[in-house]
């Protein structure tokens, strides 16, 4: 019946481990790459099963009012039941780019009941416990990351790539885990 939106931003940076391991009394040391960094942002849907099959969005740079209203309406919308049915009632943060009179009609029109989180509530949102495990995922697993030493033109296949393997990630980080208890540990029933 719930259906969490938002959206993170990641880029090259969030492969980087602040900490290592290394024997008693040496500092840990690790090589790694300069990187031109190519921020991108992911706007999935999160509803009591995961992430929603086929909704995830990986764009380049930041989330504009734009995108996220096509978004809502291409790839959320259509998988959404008029209320009282599965995935009726929308639940966003209080970013600016998820207010507009648009997206209420569009929403108004599907059938679907949109609500707002509080301001500074992230802990209200389970999607930010996703996020969280994303970017873990992606430092855990940065050896199968794109490397930009691998590309001959570092503009658009390096860029592609890297957006690629975002999309990868943000559907194998949650195969495995126990969206329920996201969701409990937002304070929601489920």
């Amino acid at each position: 019946m719930l259906l969490y939106l938002d959206e993170s931003a990641a880029s090259e940076k969030v492969l980087f481990r602040r900490r290592s391991w290394s024997q008693i009394g040496h500092p840990a040391y690790t090589t790694s790459e300069l990187v031109t960094k190519t921020r991108c942002s992911v706007l999935p849907a999160l509803d009591i099963n995961g992430y929603l099959p086929g909704s995830t969005l990986v764009v380049e740079g930041a989330v504009t009012q734009m995108i996220f209203e096509h978004w809502l309406e291409t790839a959320v919308l259509p998988r959404c039941e008029p209320f009282p049915g599965r995935r009726s009632i929308i639940i966003m943060d209080n970013c600016s780019t998820h207010h507009s009179e648009s997206i209420k009609a569009m929403c108004q029109q599907a059938g679907v009941y949109l609500l707002y989180l509080p301001p500074y509530s992230p802990h209200l949102n389970p999607i930010e416990q996703s996020f969280h495990l994303l970017k873990q995922w992606l430092r855990r697993w940065r050896d199968l990351a794109p490397r930009q030493s691998d590309f001959d033109n570092l503009g658009v296949e390096y860029k592609s790539a890297w957006i690629a393997h975002l999309e990868e990630a943000s559907y194998a980080v949650l195969k495995d885990k126990d969206v329920r208890g996201m969701f409990r540990h937002a304070k929601l029933p489920c």
